[in-house]
């Protein structure tokens, strides 16, 4: 996907956290509970595309956060906010499969929310996990929520929450690595298609390696909530969603 394919869909994307209650319940709260307590840690947001991520972070207690992301119209929107807000998030344009405009071993921890999946090959996934490993202190904390690789293909399964995920292969034959993934998403009115990739555990695990992380973990997110559980449970069964935690 280009830069310029997510430069109409800051408002979507700002509107996700209260509109698609997954996000709330199960998917934040989940990065969060990965990452663990960042109060007075740097904290980078690569691919913080409106801001969603930087500003919960920044509400978190981290005491410096700085988003990338290559989409202008994605920024200006996080910019925007941050200027009504004063929550004092620096946001830089910038391609995060390239080696990154700050200096080496500056942030205690890097968040990576739904960009992996965006790797068009398996060099750009080593590459854009390279660019977190460059951003790290030793023994610096690499959280990425990434596509599930073992997604539930039925078709709609995931319309009851929000979106529809569909792969663009022959359902008929093994799928190749990194096969094409469609996502649409709407909240109200809005609508959002992207196409992203199925990228593998063990593509992710040789990206990760190749870029020099250690202690690789895997871990579902997990509901966050008093609500009753029912209506997630078909959700949790299969989230399209899992979180890699790196060192």
């Amino acid at each position: 996907m280009t830069a310029q394919a997510f430069d109409q869909a800051a408002e979507l994307y700002d509107a996700s956290e209260a509109g698609l209650p997954f996000r709330r319940h199960i998917e934040i709260p989940s990065v969060l509970a990965a990452l663990g307590d960042i109060r007075g840690k740097r904290v980078a947001d690569l691919g913080c595309g409106a801001g969603l991520y930087a500003r919960i972070l920044a509400n978190s207690g981290a005491s410096a956060v700085t988003g990338l992301d290559q989409s202008a119209g994605m920024l200006a929107h996080a910019r925007h906010r941050d200027q009504a807000e004063g929550t004092g998030i620096t946001y830089l344009l910038h391609d995060i499969s390239q080696a990154p405009p700050l200096p080496a071993r500056s942030f205690d921890a890097v968040v990576c929310v739904y960009v992996l999946p965006y790797a068009s090959t398996q060099g750009q996934l080593t590459d854009i996990c390279r660019t977190a490993r460059t951003l790290l202190t030793p023994g610096g904390r690499f959280i990425a929520a990434t596509l599930n690789p073992d997604f539930a293909t039925t078709h709609d399964y995931y319309r009851p929450y929000g979106f529809t995920l569909t792969p663009r292969h022959d359902q008929s034959a093994q799928p190749p690595d990194g096969h094409l993934v469609e996502l649409n998403t709407w909240v109200d009115t809005n609508t959002f298609t992207a196409t992203a990739h199925r990228w593998s555990r063990h593509a992710h695990q040789k990206a990760l390696h190749e870029a020099g992380f250690t202690d690789i973990s895997w871990s579902a997110p997990t509901l966050h909530t008093t609500e009753s559980d029912t209506q997630w449970s078909d959700y949790l069964d299969h989230p399209h969603t899992l979180i890699i935690t790196a060192h």
